[in-house]
């Protein structure tokens, strides 16, 4: 499941932790995926502690560290203490971001619903179901290329109207309440879907 967002502060990593949560207390096997773009130069957010910028300039890095995984206040740390096993931060440069999907889903080899959050994600794995949490009625460029396979939006009413006005938007895709969609996005995943993954634990 792919849970990407029209900007910053969104709400995607809240709509994340909480689906693992749900997932995880159904006993499901739940993995989690933090991606994010590594930026060069000055760090935009002041954050010396975030391991982007550390990043910046190599092709990506996965983080799979526990200590650093489940940080307090890390975005990781929120899905480690939701239940999720394993959890992964890819951190990739611009051109490097289908090299590390590929890789990062090389780690994450056993029957599991994997939940990840992040646009460059979802820009080259074909997810069962693909999320789009809508903010700001300015959406960021990323958003225009998910919009055709967007399976349901979350989010206020003027920034999903917003988006569902574009010719390329999927007009049959549910939009849901941020308090709506973890349970509504649960039911949405197959009988036989869960069924399997509960028979193979």
């Amino acid at each position: 499941m792919g849970i990407g967002g029209t900007g910053s502060n969104a709400g995607k990593t809240t709509l994340a932790e909480e689906l693992v949560r749900l997932l995880h207390a159904q006993g499901l096997p739940v993995a989690a995926l933090k991606t994010t773009r590594a930026h060069d130069g000055e760090c935009p957010i002041g954050d010396s502690s975030c391991l982007v910028c550390s990043t910046a300039g190599s092709s990506f890095r996965i983080v799979s560290d526990q200590r650093l995984l489940a940080m307090k206040g890390k975005d990781t740390g929120r899905y480690v203490a939701a239940g999720a096993a394993p959890v992964r931060w890819l951190i990739t440069n611009p051109q490097s971001v289908a090299a590390g999907v590929r890789a990062v889903l090389e780690q994450i080899n056993t029957p599991c619903i994997l939940v990840a959050e992040g646009n460059s994600f979802c820009d080259f794995v074909e997810v069962d179901q693909l999320v789009l949490v809508c903010g700001a009625l300015q959406a960021k460029p990323s958003t225009s290329a998910l919009l055709p396979r967007v399976s349901a939006f979350v989010g206020d009413n003027d920034p999903v109207a917003a988006l569902r006005s574009e010719a390329r938007a999927p007009q049959g895709a549910p939009h849901f309440t941020a308090a709506q969609a973890p349970a509504a996005l649960l039911a949405a995943i197959p009988e036989e879907v869960l069924a399997r993954l509960k028979a193979g634990l």
